[in-house]
Formats: C-alpha cells, sequence, structure tokens
C-alpha cells in the first residue's frame, strides 16, 4: 500500500472524517453534492539516507495537500461552515500522527505545514477549504 492509501485508510477510520470512496478521495476531487475531502500527494523533499551511504533512505519526506469542498448550497453560495469544520478535523487527526504504524509503515510525523484556510470558492458557489502537511514515513524497499 503506498502512502496516499495509508493515510485515506488513517483519515477513514474516524467517523467524523468519513469513508473512502463517498466522502474521502484519494488524488482526485469528483464531483459531488456532498462535503468531500480530497487527499492529493505534493512535491516533498529529498529522502534521509544514513551516514556513509546506504541505498536505501532512512526516511522520506512526502507532501500531501488537503481539499475540502462544501456541499451545494442554497441562492449560488454555500454555507462555508460544513467544509471549514471537516478541514480542522481532518487538520487534528493528521497532526496527531507521532512515531505510529499506519497500514504497516511506519510514520515518525506528519506535520502541518499551515493552518486550514479558504482556498477558493468553485463555479457552482460552493467553498474550497484546505491545508497541507509534510509527511515522515520510514524508508521502504518495496514499489
Amino acid at each position: 500500500m503506498g502512502m496516499i492509501e495509508e493515510v485515506g485508510t488513517y483519515l477513514a477510520a474516524s467517523t467524523l472524517i468519513g469513508a473512502l470512496g463517498t466522502d474521502i478521495f484519494l488524488n482526485a476531487m469528483p464531483d459531488s453534492t456532498r462535503v468531500t475531502v480530497a487527499v492529493l500527494e505534493a512535491p516533498g523533499s529529498e529522502p534521509a539516507y544514513a551516514l556513509g551511504g546506504g541505498t536505501v533512505p532512512i526516511h522520506t519526506r512526502a507532501s500531501i495537500d488537503v481539499l475540502v469542498r462544501s456541499s451545494a448550497g442554497s441562492a449560488g453560495y454555500a454555507n462555508p461552515t460544513n467544509a471549514r469544520t471537516k478541514t480542522q478535523r481532518v487538520w487534528n487527526r493528521l497532526s496527531l500522527v507521532t512515531n505510529q504504524t499506519l497500514s504497516g509503515s511506519t510514520y515518525l510525523r506528519i506535520s502541518p505545514d499551515d493552518e486550514p484556510h479558504l482556498i477558493d470558492r468553485d463555479e457552482q458557489g460552493r467553498v474550497v477549504f484546505g491545508c497541507s502537511f509534510t509527511v515522515m514515513r520510514r524508508g521502504t524497499t518495496g514499489v
């Protein structure tokens, strides 16, 4: 299982966030009338190697972006509260990850890069909130 799937599975374990494929989507933001959470892979930093070399990194430093779009509103504008609240729940949950195993992989830390904030309002008047994280995951040899 890859990093994005492991993080998505971890988020789906919280009933306050939602279910994979229904409320939470990986590397996608499908059009939906529900409050939708997208977990997106983003560019990270170079991996860390042990002193003296080595072929396998001791940990990777990936990045993820989380976008949360509100449900459709009336009169062309959605109430931003539902998306803002869900973004904060995701932020709270991911910020707790320190030296934890998610789906068999060891995560040293998932660190927030910013606070939940307004990103945009789409063409249907739905608001999009987001936040970003740096993910330090123990190196793996698998593909």
